[in-house]
């Protein structure tokens, strides 16, 4: 019987991390594809001082959440997103806002391919 209890006990508290780590995944995804698609529109309207000062917020959010994420995804899928990311101030600082929207666009579906890939949905794991 206690290892029954155990066993279900084990079971339990394993739904439960997985669960918690996928909400968290999801709701920090979200939260930067708000952002950017923010930046996006401020880059689309060509503001070149609030895209410099919302892009350089963009950045130190992802600072303080790619370690969120890069414990629920591999690595492969963060690098070239942190990339992208990390070259938004310097498009908005030399006025290219064709090329700083163009960027948060890759940023936007990078973070989208992460929140559908991680669902556990069947069509993933198949």
């Amino acid at each position: 019987m206690k290892r029954t209890v155990f066993a279900v006990c084990s079971l339990l508290a394993t739904f439960g991390i997985c669960v918690f780590g996928l909400i968290t995944l999801m709701n920090t995804c979200e939260e930067m594809v708000f952002h950017l698609e923010e930046l996006s529109a401020i880059a689309r309207n060509e503001e070149i001082e609030t895209s410099i000062d919302k892009s350089e917020k963009v950045v130190s959010l992802w600072e303080e959440i790619h370690g969120k994420i890069e414990a629920f995804v591999p690595h492969e899928e963060t690098d070239e997103l942190e990339e992208i990311i990390n070259s938004l101030p310097i498009y908005a600082k030399q006025g290219n806002m064709e090329r700083l929207e163009e960027r948060t666009e890759m940023a936007i579906i990078r973070l989208n391919h992460i929140i559908k890939n991680e669902k556990p949905l069947l069509s993933n794991i198949f």
